[in-house]
């Protein structure tokens, strides 16, 4: 199992053992600005490797929100070129947001600055399941009972 950062404390956690779902869990605990360097680091060096994915953001544990500097880094990253190419190897994305109104913003966030990969923001795991995998299955990608059993365990 592929599991980043093996630290416990970590706020950002990658689990890419069901690849190429990637499962981004951020923690209660609070992100650094270190933290989102390295998620963004994280992402780019999984996409360097070439291969289609599909990506679920699950904050229900999430604490904390982004500082305003958290915030400039990954819009940085997110208008990056490098970043924005290669983030078309990535066929969807679906980001778990508990919270309505931080949902309604993300969503209006998307509608001024759209992601490069179908993303989909929902309130539940269960509700990610659907959009993974009509866009996982178009892209040519399986979308295994293990992976839908990893997404509804969060």
């Amino acid at each position: 199992m592929e599991v980043t950062p093996a630290s416990e404390s970590a706020s950002i956690v990658f689990d890419k053992s069901h690849f190429p779902l990637l499962y981004i869990t951020f923690t209660a605990r609070p992100m650094t600005d270190a933290d989102v360097h390295d998620f963004c680091r994280e992402m780019d060096a999984v996409l360097q490797g070439g291969r289609k994915c599909f990506a679920l953001i699950d904050t229900t544990r999430q604490r904390t929100a982004a500082t305003a500097t958290q915030r400039r880094i990954f819009a940085d990253w997110i208008s990056n070129a490098k970043s924005r190419a290669l983030s078309k190897l990535r066929v969807a994305d679906a980001l778990v947001i508990p919270n309505p109104l931080i949902r309604g913003a993300v969503t209006a966030v998307f509608w001024i600055r759209p992601p490069v990969a179908p993303t989909k923001t929902v309130g539940t795991l269960s509700e990610a399941i659907p959009h993974l995998e009509e866009h996982a299955r178009a892209a040519g990608l399986e979308f295994t009972p293990a992976m839908r059993a990893r997404v509804l365990r969060g």
